[in-house]
């Protein structure tokens, strides 16, 4: 083993004065890499040597020919290729860019769906016509991936957007510009050709589970990169003056604020705790008029400037709790807006010795918290009604509205026995341990229960049920494994009926057909209002039917549109004839499918047997494949959520809803998200 300690290195590009016809000037940028540099040294210790600052200040004469170090496209292109040949495994690289950012018409048209490059905009050192460059995203992208690719872990801040759209008017102004001419811009080769780039741009991750694939976000299709951008593409980034009169970009001075008022030593603060509480103060600056949703991609749990991961339970630790009067608790938590922690989320509560083992054991829960106030690192609620056995040390488990209504909603159940051999005694003990312990099995006297238990004087049980015009009959051997699977069945189905009607207004989906085994799916793509030519691909119509009937090992494609004005982030389950529930998109750690409004995005599934459950007689063999999309760019279920029927007992599962690297959000709201269910059948 090497006894050889990571090098840290920064590259500072800032851009006040761009000194051209085409383009404003900006304020802020230069204040936005003093702040840079003064926490990369004080936090990092990033040594002065070890910084490179491009910079073109207000002062900058960009015509004089003896001016050095501006931030031309060779100057740029340069500073990345000396990272990179410098780079080794465990290095880590800073990169900040501050100035205008644009999207132009693509160079690239074999690589790009919606024609446009995004792309950070440069100056032109003694240029006559006072031009401008660019420095387009698909070679951002290699020329990170040349760094990522020596072993380094780079971490990439752009303080600029992409919309367009630049005002200047008072003490905020916006960092982007749109209707550039494409005489502004002297034409150029690509830094690399375009067979090379392409390598860089189209790389694919493919998931294990069905065949599902998807394509990563541009900048963190290459591990070991991590970027926080100022907005969306279709959003501004704000450049403002502060209280103490200097104008800075809005995302850099958040950064600022959160690195240096941060509680926690570096080392254990993470990419997403840093993300999550940006993002909070950028939200909620008083200049912040119009929306700026700070981005992040990259993994969620490895330190900020570091290489190793932060460890982080899983459960929420109640820190204290105390009477407020009116039969009301206030209870304080260990977690608040570094952890994606907003007013109104809600926890359940569980004893400190509480083993999750799978989603069913979130059921049973000792109280539920409504949050009422947050801090950067812990928050506090109330708890209406019981709180006895609700004590300092207790876990905690934050629930979303489509579980806390949905998932974890109880389903009916009756218990007869089985013949005149089954004593009523028998029967009533199976009664008492339901009341009990089910927490998500009611019992009823209805005479059409969800659940049917038969009690067999054998000591076991045949559970039967009805769905979809369809009985399954499941033979349960004890008692101790009774509940267990009826809590799975009960989640199983309230999954299933996630998609039912109300909730699917938002989203139009439909079957575009299959591609036979043998031909590879294309990874998703996301299409504007015009729909992309299907034929190139070798489609075979599928024939309708309820359900689709689909060959083993064929791929199933599938498009969903955007129909909301809003931008919506796209999560698929698939629900096997197994009982088995597994999240297809996104795969792992991969990006999450991102619909603005009107668009639609093509991706496929490849499908195959499902298992037998040993001991039952399954419903028809189908697939319900669920679509759920949302407007938080955060999952809501593991990859996987429940396992095959038999194998429930022992089975480990990431908490719902807290995967181990999710994407920052606000949670689900209840309003903003919408459902639909393809049902699938696989046949030889």
């Amino acid at each position: 083993m090497s006894d050889r300690v990571e090098k840290k290195t920064a590259l500072l590009i800032g851009i006040d004065q761009y000194d051209s016809t085409w383009i404003g000037d900006l304020r802020g940028c230069i204040e936005d890499i003093r702040l840079a540099e003064a926490y990369i040294k004080k936090l990092v210790g990033i040594p002065e040597s070890n910084i490179v600052k491009l910079l073109s200040p207000s002062t900058a004469n960009l015509q004089d020919p003896s001016t050095k170090s501006l931030p031309t496209l060779n100057n740029v292109v340069s500073a990345f290729q000396k990272l990179a040949s410098d780079a080794q495994e465990n290095d880590i690289i800073y990169i900040h860019y501050a100035g205008h950012g644009t999207r132009r018409p693509t160079c690239f048209p074999n690589l790009k769906t919606d024609n446009q490059d995004e792309s950070i905009v440069l100056v032109r050192h003694n240029d006559p016509e006072r031009r401008i460059d660019y420095l387009r995203d698909v070679e951002i992208a290699f020329l990170l991936k040349e760094i990522a690719d020596k072993g380094a872990l780079v971490t990439i801040v752009l303080d600029c957007c992409h919309s367009g759209g630049a005002v200047r008017a008072g003490d905020v102004s916006h960092r982007g510009v749109d209707n550039i001419p494409l005489k502004a811009s002297p034409k150029r080769e690509p830094i690399r050709p375009l067979s090379i780039l392409e390598e860089s741009w189209t790389r694919k991750t493919t998931g294990a589970l069905r065949g599902a694939s998807v394509t990563d976000h541009w900048m963190t299709s290459t591990r070991g990169i991590e970027f926080l951008a100022a907005c969306r593409a279709d959003q501004k980034a704000l450049e403002i003056r502060n209280d103490d009169g200097i104008v800075r970009g809005l995302l850099t001075g958040c950064l600022n604020d959160v690195l240096n008022m941060n509680k926690l030593p570096l080392g254990q603060l993470s990419c997403g705790m840093v993300y999550n509480l940006v993002s909070r103060r950028v939200t909620e600056h008083k200049a912040n008029l119009h929306a700026q949703d700070v981005v992040f991609g990259g993994q969620h749990s490895r330190s900020f400037f570091g290489v190793d991961s932060v460890s982080q339970e899983a459960a929420t630790v109640v820190t204290g709790v105390s009477p407020l009067g009116s039969g009301q608790v206030q209870v304080s938590l260990d977690v608040g807006k570094a952890h994606d922690v907003v007013k109104g989320d809600s926890f359940a509560v569980y004893p400190a010795d509480k083993v999750f083992t799978n989603i069913t054991d979130y059921n049973s829960s000792l109280a539920i918290v409504t949050v009422t106030n947050v801090d950067d690192f812990v928050s506090a609620g109330r708890i209406d009604g019981s709180a006895e056995s609700v004590q300092s040390g207790c876990k905690a488990m934050k629930l979303r509205d489509i579980l806390k209504l949905f998932v974890l909603s109880p389903r009916t159940a009756v218990v007869v026995a089985d013949g005149p051999e089954v004593s009523e005694q028998k029967v009533q003990e199976v009664k008492d341990k339901i009341k009990a312990d089910g927490k998500l099995i009611k019992l009823t006297e209805s005479n059409t229960p969800f659940f049917k238990i038969r009690v067999k004087s054998s000591g076991d049980f045949q559970v039967s049920f009805r769905h979809k015009d369809q009985t399954a009959i499941v033979t349960i051997q004890s008692t101790d494994i009774l509940l267990p699977y009826l809590t799975h069945l009960a989640i199983y189905y309230n999954l299933f009926n996630l998609g039912r009607p109300g909730y699917t207004s938002g989203i139009s989906v439909k079957i575009i057909g299959t591609l036979p085994k043998g031909i590879e799916p294309p990874s998703p793509q996301v299409y504007g209002s015009d729909s992309p030519p299907l034929q190139e691909l070798g489609l075979r119509e599928l024939v309708s039917g309820d359900p689709l009937d689909i060959p083993h090992d064929d791929s199933i494609g599938i498009q969903v549109r955007n129909t909301t004005f809003k931008s919506m982030y796209l999560e698929v389950l698939d629900l096997e004839p197994s009982w088995k529930v597994s999240r297809i998109y996104p795969w792992k750690e991969n990006a999450s499918i991102k619909l603005e409004s009107g668009q639609s995005v093509n991706f496929f599934i490849t499908m195959s047997m499902p298992a037998n459950v040993t001991g039952s007689i399954q419903l028809e063999r189908f697939d319900a494949i669920v679509i759920l999309a949302t407007t938080s760019n955060q999952c809501n279920f593991p990859d996987m959520v429940l396992p095959v029927l038999n194998e429930t007992l022992g089975w480990r599962t990431p908490p719902l809803g807290e995967p181990k690297n999710g994407r920052g959000g606000k949670g689900v709201d209840s309003g903003n998200w919408f459902m639909q269910r393809l049902d699938v059948r696989v046949v030889k």
